[in-house]
């Protein structure tokens, strides 16, 4: 009767603390890649950001200059008064939009990657 408890035993879900070790050490090497793949990312982030701020800086001071020229000389509202500025400030635009979608995609690419860890982690361990 021991016998069959303690075969019963082996078979259920107790892995043993060897192949605990083992997903132990594969679980931590799987965290180490998340975080070095987060950091990239999160660092790639904050320079998008940053660049994000200087966009937004200039097509203010082109506004602001805009403004200040009209201010000044309010008979220049032909086609070519502003143009140059006006060019600028589409550009700005522009570039301002892209930098915001393509921050949305990394951090919806970054959470992406997060939940693909862990499924392939729960595939490869046996847990779902």
């Amino acid at each position: 009767m021991r016998h069959t408890a303690a075969h019963s035993n082996k078979n259920s879900n107790d892995i043993g603390p060897l192949l605990s070790v083992v997903y132990g050490l594969q679980v931590m090497a799987a965290e180490a890649k998340w975080l070095i793949l987060s950091a990239i990312r999160s660092f790639e982030i904050s320079r998008l950001k940053k660049r994000l701020q200087e966009e937004e800086a200039l097509f203010g001071s082109l506004i602001a200059k805009s403004i200040e020229n009209t201010a000044s000389d309010p008979s220049s509202t032909g086609p070519d008064a502003g143009s140059c500025e006006s060019a600028q400030s589409k550009v700005a635009l522009k570039q301002i939009a892209f930098i915001k979608e393509e921050i949305a995609y990394l951090q919806r690419d970054r959470e992406n990657i997060r939940q693909e860890f862990y499924e392939r982690r729960k595939k490869k361990l046996g847990i779902a």
